[in-house]
């Protein structure tokens, strides 16, 4: 049985998203340390916490009310999609091609620069319109 991710996301992929090691830091203390974590898999954990982390909603709170379609909270069927863009270098973005959309979705959603998505941000934070 996969386990739920913020409650409502699948981790379906059927490999290792994540790999860690132990290492010992300065004074003998042991801790892990991420040494790989698969690029489809933390774009979608990402989008997830945007949306259903309690904590990111707390510091973040222009994205109350932003959810993810119900494709989406697979994240077999997210990688899938992700697979087919432009992403290398990118961001996710949800409201660039639908303005104010508080949904992602395959229709809603692209990959940007991340100089265009600040920009077009500070440019509708100038004139009053973002956040809604």
């Amino acid at each position: 049985m996969n386990k739920l991710v913020y409650g409502v996301g699948v981790n379906d992929l059927g490999y290792r998203t994540q790999v860690y090691e132990d290492v010992t830091k300065n004074g003998g203390k042991r801790i892990q340390k991420s040494v790989f974590r698969c690029k489809y898999y933390a774009a979608w954990v990402n989008m997830l916490t945007r949306c259903y982390s309690k904590k990111f909603l707390e510091s973040n709170p222009t994205y109350i009310g932003t959810s993810v379609c119900n494709e989406w909270l697979s994240a077999t069927a997210f990688k899938k999609w992700m697979e087919q863009q432009d992403w290398h270098g990118k961001c996710l973005d949800k409201d660039i091609i639908v303005p104010r959309s508080k949904l992602y979705s395959p229709d809603t959603c692209a990959f940007v620069l991340a100089a265009t998505n600040t920009f077009v941000i500070a440019s509708d934070a100038i004139r009053g319109d973002y956040p809604v």
